[in-house]
């Protein structure tokens, strides 16, 4: 087998499980910031290219001052946690975007996800599982 048949080989068969993965996380979630009491509401879909797209909106934005905004970004899934180097805050009424990495993680039951925000200072938030989204 050449390293062309191999790669592709490879390719295949990792495709699936990204795939899974992604079908774990994909879903509505709520929570609640316990550094400023704001009800989260994270949305997580198929992106199409074997990630997810995160949106989330929030009562209240402690990265904007207390102000209206919204968050996004495209995550890459692998068994329990969901990593998106590409998260971004955009606040209406500043028009700043303030940027950072979130790392989730899933419980063993699959309906709590964790995120760790410990490198900005804040308390993690969780998350409970409201509705899921078809494959």
């Amino acid at each position: 087998m050449n390293y062309k048949h191999l790669l592709f080989a490879i390719l295949t068969l990792a495709t699936p499980s990204i795939g899974l993965a992604a079908n774990s996380f994909t879903g509505l979630w709520e929570g609640v910031d316990p550094d400023d009491g704001g009800h989260q509401v994270l949305s997580i879909t198929h992106n199409g290219q074997g990630g997810v797209s995160l949106t989330l909106f929030d009562t209240y934005f402690s990265l904007c001052n207390g102000g209206r905004g919204i968050s996004n970004g495209t995550g890459i899934p692998a068994r329990r946690t969901l990593t998106s180097e590409d998260y971004k805050t955009y606040c209406y009424d500043t028009e700043q975007t303030k940027a950072g990495a979130r790392i989730y993680n899933m419980d063993a039951s699959g309906n709590l996800l964790k995120v760790d925000r410990s490198s900005n200072s804040l308390a993690p938030v969780f998350y409970h599982r409201v509705n899921t989204t078809a494959p």
